[in-house]
């Protein structure tokens, strides 16, 4: 059975995929261009992958790591 706050494991490989294309995406086309669509991409899947370890609070954490930038 699982509990309250625990997330989903599709959640988590979902994130993973977004993290590695956005990093990807981001070298194939370079420069700041490249930054500016990487980080975003990047972001969501970062935000995927806390939700799939952290549930419904991950919002609250993926704010708190982009704010200490």
């Amino acid at each position: 059975m699982r509990e309250e706050g625990e997330g989903k494991p599709a959640l988590l490989v979902l994130g993973i995929v977004l993290v590695v294309a956005g990093v990807v995406a981001g070298f194939l086309i370079g420069g700041g261009a490249g930054f500016f669509v990487g980080l975003p991409i990047g972001l969501l899947g970062y935000f995927f992958f806390m939700k799939g370890l952290l549930g419904p609070n991950a919002w609250l954490e993926v704010a708190n790591e982009l704010f200490q930038l």
